[in-house]
Parts: C-alpha cells; sequence; structure tokens
C-alpha cells in the first residue's frame, strides 16, 4: 500500500483488527509509532516523500500494568536448568533484566 493511501480511519480499522487479534493498547501504540516515525521521516526528507501525516490514534495503556515479574532467587533456579544451553541462559538474561513478557 502506497503512504498517501494511508487515511486515519483506516489506521483505526487497523487499531479494531489489532484489539480482536487479542494484542495490548501498548502493544498497538508500539506499531503506530513505528508506523508515524516512517511517515515523520519521510516527510521530513528532501524532497518529501510523504505528502501529510496522518493524524494517527493512541490508545490508554493505563489497564495494561505488567505482572508476573520473577524474583532473583526464581532467576537463579531458572540458570541452573539452563547451565549448559548458552543461548538459554542468554535468553533467561535478556529477559530477566528488561522485563520481557511471555508472548511479547
Amino acid at each position: 500500500m502506497r503512504a498517501s493511501q494511508v487515511t486515519t480511519d483506516l489506521l483505526q480499522k487497523f487499531v479494531e483488527r489489532c484489539e480482536a487479534d487479542g494484542l495490548k493498547p501498548a502493544s498497538i501504540n508500539r506499531l503506530l509509532a513505528t508506523l508515524r516515525r516512517a511517515f515523520n521521516l519521510g516527510y521530513q526528507s528532501t524532497p518529501r516523500k510523504v505528502q501529510q501525516v496522518p493524524k494517527f490514534p493512541r490508545l490508554d495503556e493505563k489497564q495494561n500494568v505488567r505482572q508476573g515479574f520473577i524474583e532473583e532467587p526464581q532467576y537463579r533456579e531458572l540458570c541452573k536448568h539452563a547451565a549448559g544451553e548458552l543461548w538459554l541462559r542468554t535468553l533467561l538474561a535478556l529477559g530477566y533484566t528488561y522485563g520481557i513478557r511471555k508472548g511479547e
């Protein structure tokens, strides 16, 4: 699809589809932010690659509180079980350090 075909109504339909697919508001906002950034870069370039930037919807994220963090003793126990697998320990370290949620 060309950038000139993207409208605010089309973005709203995208949001509705994402919600129907079970995505949380914060995840949808991140997707929209990436697209908005691409539009803004295209608009600011010389010559302009995008003639106008549509208004992007923004969802309320207050109800999207992260839950289920593990504590350090649980993390160390997981690391013990992954002792022989460097890739798995790396994945655990990243998840523990940055709070990555299951399914994201």
